[in-house]
């Protein structure tokens, strides 16, 4: 691999950590000097084999998401709560155009150490305000008003949601907003950006093709591809190996380089 010159190994496909000789197999990698990241389902990761891969030295540890859905992720996993402890990590989220609050407020029942902060028009919160009353979670759901397309982010979070707001946004603005939200992130942070995509084609599916046309009749907005977004995001400091999740999902992780400009480590327990 050295001749050729490679210097990312990322091993993927099934469940890498139930190979034979896995750690082993991580361990040459390392000593070649490889940067080297893990994609696992997380249901096998425990903290025994999450601190053995941190004494190897393993850069980076993915949480593959199959839905966006926790009950349609657990089924798939066949594992119940496996969705709840991929996402157990994140304890503060900005959810921005959070409307009435119903992200933030299914998370924050889902995950009880989670605090969020939407930040919408200023015309959207008092029915949040009342969504979040009514869920008892006004102590855990702050509110804040301002424009994504004017106004910067207010504080730092390990996580933030993006939900159905691209598909209103030109480019310019798109990328202004992820510019903005890698600012509002701690190291490491991830975006979620939940939104109707479309095929490399443009064309499917069927049903975003047709709401992305009637949007551009009505006020010259469209529908994005899944390549635009995650272009769009790695040009705004996030990890090139941006997730999709069928139709509805970009998962990304802000890039942290040290000063050889090399991606810093984030092997942690997702589990």
């Amino acid at each position: 691999m050295k001749e050729l010159e490679v210097f990312d190994v990322v091993i993927t496909g099934g469940e890498p950590l139930l190979l034979k000789g896995i750690f082993e197999v991580l361990q040459h990698a390392k000593s070649l000097g490889l940067y080297i990241c893990l994609n696992t389902n997380g249901t096998i990761v425990t903290p025994r084999i999450a601190q053995r891969l941190r004494d190897i030295g393993v850069d980076c540890v993915k949480v593959s998401i199959d839905s966006a859905n926790a009950a349609v992720h657990d089924r798939f996993r066949g594992q119940v709560g496996a969705f709840r402890r991929s996402l157990s990590p994140f304890h503060t989220l900005l959810d921005i155009g959070g409307g009435a609050g119903t992200c933030s407020i299914a998370l924050c029942l889902a995950y009880p150490h989670l605090h969020a902060t939407i930040f919408d028009l200023p015309g959207t919160l008092p029915m949040t305000q009342q969504m979040t009353q009514q869920a008892n979670l006004q102590d855990r759901i702050n509110l804040i008003a301002g424009d994504v397309t004017k106004d910067g982010l207010p504080g730092i979070y390990d996580a933030v949601l993006v939900s159905h707001v691209v598909h209103w946004l030109d480019e310019e603005q798109i990328s202004l907003l992820f510019n903005k939200v890698s600012t509002a992130l701690e190291d490491h942070g991830m975006v979620l950006v939940r939104d109707f995509f479309l095929e490399t084609s443009k064309t499917a599916p069927r049903q975003t093709a047709v709401f992305s046309v009637s949007l551009l009749v009505q006020g010259g907005s469209r529908c994005y591809s899944f390549d635009e977004g995650a272009t769009w995001l790695t040009q705004a400091g996030f990890r090139r190996g941006a997730e999709k999740i069928p139709r509805e999902l970009i998962l990304a992780k802000k890039q942290v380089r040290d000063e050889d400009g090399r991606e810093t480590s984030e092997c942690g327990h997702m589990g």
